[in-house]
């Protein structure tokens, strides 16, 4: 395993990495009066290290939040902390010369117009994997669904009503669901169709148990879905549920993740790795199919992770035996991790390797027990 991080002046609070060698980062201080910028910046990792910005885009006093990243890797949406947001372009991605990739903001156009009208605080945004399709969720709770990039409103979800932040949100592959978490612990799926709320997920039997993120699989034939639990005093937790027609999830795997509340969570392209980050700065990658632990990173931050991405891969192709994964964090900091990539039964090999060592032992001292009371015995007849 090897890591690389590098520090940039400001609480990094989201990011994205759209393809290559290209991320992207934001984050900022929020008034000016805390003396921190508030900025968008564009990095490349060469040669093994994390570059100084090659390019960036000043937010003035409203700082980055959330990022909601184009399927083509060239369009991206920022959320701002104010009731308002910017769209971006990462040129070079749209043109063949890669070497002077930079950030373009889009300051006119039938897009931007909409997005200028917004009012309210876009607390959580994603767009589908087709990129029909931008789902913006607000800090009153309720969800708004335009067509792209045409910024007709498609559909309604739980229409101006004061309900509860919605910190986190996802759309599933056929981009016929959406699923959000909120400040109020619940998770939820909405239909796209027609807005309506298709079901709200039941809360597990844990001490005082708050979804934190939801995630569809991106990659199953059948509905899989990922999300995360924060307790009172017990840790963080991952569930993977099975969804059927009548959107009754069935849970289908759990696992304790963390001893400290889950602050950040991501899937790889394929749905074979998950991540998790912590409050206090630690990192952990599963397995996607039983949620065997992988790889772990203890203080990979100085404080909470905010934002994970995994590498994009090409799926015609074979997989690789190692992925990127980059994580941010409110101290500043960005940071490459190596992931080796290990098969299903590697993965649950290693992670119960102590107990099949625990298990040969005491199978050993069995034997040998066995053994010394045989000798005994032939002494005794001797």
């Amino acid at each position: 395993m090897s890591s690389d991080i590098y520090h940039y002046g400001i609480p990094v609070l989201t990011a994205v990495w759209p393809e290559g060698n290209v991320f992207v980062l934001g984050g900022g201080g929020g008034s000016a009066k805390t003396g921190i910028m508030n900025r968008v910046l564009l990095v490349k990792f060469e040669h093994g290290n994390l570059s100084d910005p090659l390019s960036e885009v000043d937010c003035n006093d409203e700082y980055p939040f959330r990022f909601a990243l184009h399927p083509n890797s060239s369009d991206l949406v920022v959320g701002l902390g104010a009731k308002s947001a910017k769209h971006l372009k990462i040129e070079s991605l749209e043109k063949a010369d890669k070497a002077n990739t930079k950030l373009v903001e889009v300051s006119e156009g039938e897009t931007i117009e909409k997005l200028g009208a917004i009012s309210e605080v876009i607390s959580s945004l994603k767009f589908s994997q087709d990129g029909k399709l931008l789902c913006l969720g607000y800090e009153r709770g309720w969800i708004q669904v335009f067509e792209w990039p045409e910024m007709k409103e498609r559909v309604r979800c739980r229409d101006n009503v004061d309900f509860s932040s919605l910190n986190d949100i996802d759309v599933s592959p056929d981009s016929q669901t959406i699923a959000t978490t909120s400040e109020r612990g619940l998770c939820e799926f909405w239909s796209i169709e027609d807005g309506k709320l298709l079901n709200t997920l039941n809360k597990p039997s844990l001490r005082a148990p708050r979804y934190a993120h939801v995630r569809f699989h991106p990659a199953s034939s059948s509905c899989r879905i990922y999300t995360t639990v924060n307790t009172g005093k017990d840790g963080g937790y991952l569930f993977k549920w099975s969804v059927g027609k009548n959107w009754k999830p069935k849970m289908i795997c759990k696992r304790k993740v963390a001893t400290e509340a889950v602050s950040s969570f991501a899937v790889s392209q394929r749905g074979d790795l998950l991540a998790i980050g912590n409050n206090v700065g630690d990192l952990l990658v599963v397995s996607g199919g039983g949620m065997y632990p992988l790889q772990k990173v203890k203080g990979a931050h100085m404080v909470f992770v905010t934002a994970l991405v995994f590498q994009n891969e090409n799926l015609d192709e074979v997989p690789g035996k190692t992925i990127g994964l980059l994580s941010a964090s409110a101290d500043h900091s960005a940071r490459i991790t190596h992931v080796q990539k290990k098969s299903e039964l590697r993965a649950w090999l290693s992670a119960y390797a102590w107990l099949i060592l625990l298990i040969l032992l005491a199978c050993l001292l069995i034997q040998l027990d066995r053994y010394a009371s045989t000798t005994s015995t032939t002494k005794d007849e001797l």
